[in-house]
């Protein structure tokens, strides 16, 4: 982006002859200002193309994040889903060795029917 103090020279014809002297002290005292002013667009504009590029940078992070988020998500439930049937599969074994429980040493053996 230009934003350099407009320099505009060209050769007056007529009455305009009058006016370059005013125009050339106008431009001498007014170019500090412009030249700072430039230099301070400039600034901006670089640290709003740098910005511009972080934000850009935080948004793929913040993509990246959520991603992962979604997957530990997933994985938590299917763990959950995991930890539940292992109880209810624990439960069930617990119910069949209450209703058989198992013989001691001291016990005879018992025979199975056929």
């Amino acid at each position: 982006m230009d934003f350099a103090f407009y320099h505009h020279e060209q050769n007056p014809q007529g009455w305009r002859k009058a006016i370059v002297p005013v125009r050339r002290a106008l431009r001498r005292v007014q170019r500090p200002y412009f030249v700072r002013l430039k230099d301070l667009l400039v600034g901006l504009w670089q640290s709003d193309k740098m910005l511009a590029e972080d934000l850009r940078k935080l948004r793929m992070q913040l993509e990246e994040m959520e991603e992962a988020h979604q997957a530990l998500v997933k994985s938590h439930r299917a763990l959950e889903m995991d930890r539940d049937a292992l109880a209810s599969r624990l439960a069930q074994i617990e119910d069949v060795i209450l209703e058989n429980p198992i013989p001691r040493k001291s016990d005879k053996p018992r025979l199975l029917a056929s």
